[in-house]
C-alpha cells in the first residue's frame, strides 16, 4: 500500500510534464499578425514555431510562423458569472424602486421577500444567460514568447524509496 501512494503522485507528475511538451491544439482562436490582420481560425495547432490552422474567412487550411504573428488568443470560459451579478443587482435595484413608489389610485401592497427574491433570480438568470454568449479571450503567445496555462515548464523528477525529489525549471 505504501509503494501504491508513494508512485501514483509520481506518474501523476510525470504524465502532467509529458502533458506540456511537443503539439499544442486548440478549438478556436484569433491570430493577430505583425501587418496588423486578425485571423479567426478554427483547428490550431501549434508545434516546433510554426502555426497550422483552419483559416474561417478563406475556409482553406494555412500554415503560418509564429515569428509572423504579435498575438494567438483562444477563448477560456465566459461572462456569465458578471453578467448574473450586473443583472441581479440591476433588477433587485427596480424591485426597491418599485415598492418606494406609491400607487396612482392610492391602494396600498404589502410586498414580502419574494417579490425581492423573484426579482433578483430573474435578473441573475438572464444577466447569466447574456453573459454566457461572450467568451472571454486569454492570451496564450505575445510577442514570441509562450504565456498563459502553456508555459514552457520542464519537470525533472528522480524518486528513492525514502523520498521524492522534484526540480521544476521555467524556460522563459
Amino acid at each position: 500500500m505504501k509503494q501504491i501512494i508513494f508512485f501514483l503522485p509520481l506518474l501523476i507528475l510525470t504524465n502532467m510534464g509529458l502533458a506540456q511538451e511537443g503539439l499544442q491544439t486548440y478549438r478556436r482562436a484569433k491570430l493577430y499578425s505583425k501587418d496588423y490582420r486578425i485571423i479567426k481560425v478554427n483547428r490550431l495547432s501549434i508545434d516546433q514555431g510554426q502555426a497550422d490552422f483552419f483559416n474561417v474567412k478563406t475556409r482553406a487550411h494555412e500554415k503560418m510562423n509564429l515569428n509572423d504573428l504579435t498575438l494567438i488568443r483562444v477563448p477560456k470560459g465566459s461572462h456569465a458569472v458578471p453578467g448574473g451579478l450586473i443583472g441581479a443587482g440591476t433588477l433587485v435595484l427596480t424591485a426597491f424602486l418599485i415598492d418606494i413608489q406609491p400607487d396612482p389610485l392610492g391602494i396600498e401592497r404589502d410586498r414580502g421577500a419574494e417579490f425581492y427574491v423573484g426579482f433578483t433570480a430573474g435578473g441573475a438568470l438572464v444577466g447569466a444567460l447574456v453573459g454566457s454568449l461572450f467568451p472571454k479571450w486569454k492570451p496564450i503567445f505575445s510577442d514570441g514568447k509562450f504565456v498563459g496555462k502553456k508555459l514552457p515548464l520542464r519537470l525533472g523528477l528522480s524518486s528513492q524509496y525514502n523520498g521524492l525529489n522534484l526540480k521544476i525549471k521555467l524556460a522563459i
